[in-house]
């Protein structure tokens, strides 16, 4: 204890306060992490970057091989727009539509989404259901996207 009854202890001479300082004045000084980045670790500050590498990938590797890749998957791609569509009508209740927006249900039919799963699960790209990724994350339901 020191003599001002403080339980207090000294820290050696503090660049951001100009002397001593105890450790209360030290955790006031001390910047705090971003809200979240305790529980979001490495993973979350790689996960925008893998995205800006598929983008890339995408662009590189370009309309040649989608093309090829279009022919093989494009049953599985029309079973999993027909899919949502029925999905989109038992859920009607809910989501207070019977129907998605065409240009959704377009677009989902455009993407080439087993280009965005690991080649292993490219089989199951069209499933309506979400998929992993790597990383610890998913590719997210193709319903709940839309």
């Amino acid at each position: 204890m020191t003599r001002s009854g403080s339980t207090h202890l000294p820290l050696s001479p503090s660049p951001l306060k100009g002397g001593g300082g105890t450790l209360a004045d030290r955790a006031e000084t001390t910047p705090s992490p971003p809200l979240g980045a305790e529980r979001a670790g490495v993973r979350w500050g790689f996960f925008p970057f893998s995205l800006l590498i598929i983008a890339a990938l995408l662009l590189v590797v370009g309309p040649a091989a989608a093309d090829e890749s279009d022919e093989a998957f494009a049953e599985a791609r029309a079973d999993m727009v027909r899919a949502v569509a029925e999905t989109t009508e038992e859920t009607a209740e809910w989501i207070g539509k019977t129907a998605l927006s065409p240009r959704v249900m377009e677009a989902l039919g455009r993407v080439p989404r087993h280009l965005f799963v690991p080649p292993d699960l490219q089989d199951m790209g069209y499933l309506n259901r979400p998929l992993p990724i790597g990383y610890g994350q998913t590719i997210s339901q193709p319903y709940i996207v839309a």
